[in-house]
């Protein structure tokens, strides 16, 4: 399919969409100082709030040799009342995971309502890190689940089928690719995870994770015109995995 073409579904196979902000440290953002107005501007769409200390560990060289230090760092996770969208908030970082996705004007409404938010309560010029991320897993009720034939595009799975004399031995097979977009990077990770695992592959499930991402810094003004320009390159790579089968069981709604 050409890259200019781009559908829209009924449907899909989302299972997680995430999108992450990463920033320099927040000093005011502590267990001391939670973000409780940030909390009240969203409240009405996340109701729910867990708090909890997470972990990072950093590696320093220190006079040819190796010191690892934990850092403990408090966390805020805002959930909506249907428990399928929430903000992960951390000193340094911002993310925004939708478990139900729909289209993608309704995830980037709410992003760019909670963003803003956050933004003008913890105002900062830049970030050091962007990332949009849909992990798609693609379910069959029944069939060969070495064989995607119609569904996939071929080279996605076919070294299985000819690598695998016994199919009822593969346990697992997951693979992973990077490319360059422009001044951006794409990580796609896609196979058989096998929900199973370790036992041999039985359901016919395939992964299509798509993680695109800009590890520079930039000015947090041009976020969510960033936001739009991952989506665009995820949406032609998914476009390039699958093949008519497929969208036909999604449901083609319209083009472009």
């Amino acid at each position: 399919m050409s890259d200019s073409k781009i559908l829209h579904y009924q449907s899909n196979y989302l299972t997680h969409v995430i999108f992450r902000v990463d920033f320099p440290k927040i000093l005011r953002l502590d267990r001391a100082d939670p973000p409780a107005q940030f909390q009240d501007t969203i409240i009405g769409l996340f109701p729910h709030l867990n708090e909890r200390k997470t972990r990072s560990l950093s590696i320093d060289m220190q006079n040819s040799s190796t010191v690892a230090k934990q850092e403990e760092m408090p966390q805020w996770e805002f959930i909506n009342k249907e428990k399928t969208q929430k903000i992960v908030i951390e000193p340094t970082s911002f993310v925004q995971e939708f478990l139900e996705y729909t289209h993608f004007p309704e995830f980037f409404e709410v992003l760019k309502k909670t963003l803003e938010s956050f933004f003008q309560i913890y105002p900062m010029p830049i970030c050091t890190r962007l990332g949009l991320r849909y992990i798609n897993k693609i379910k069959m009720d029944a069939g060969d689940p070495l064989n995607w034939g119609n569904l996939l595009f071929a080279p996605l799975y076919e070294a299985n089928m000819k690598l695998i004399s016994d199919p009822n031995t593969l346990k697992r097979s997951m693979h992973s690719l990077e490319s360059k977009e422009g001044k951006y990077s794409l990580r796609f990770t896609y196979g058989i995870f096998n929900s199973e695992y370790p036992n041999p592959v039985a359901r016919k499930e395939f992964i299509l994770d798509y993680d695109c991402y800009y590890d520079e810094e930039e000015e947090t003004s041009r976020v969510f015109d960033i936001a739009k320009e991952f989506n665009v390159i995820i949406t032609k790579w998914f476009e390039r995995s699958i093949c008519d089968d497929l969208r036909s069981k999604m449901g083609v709604t319209r083009h472009g």
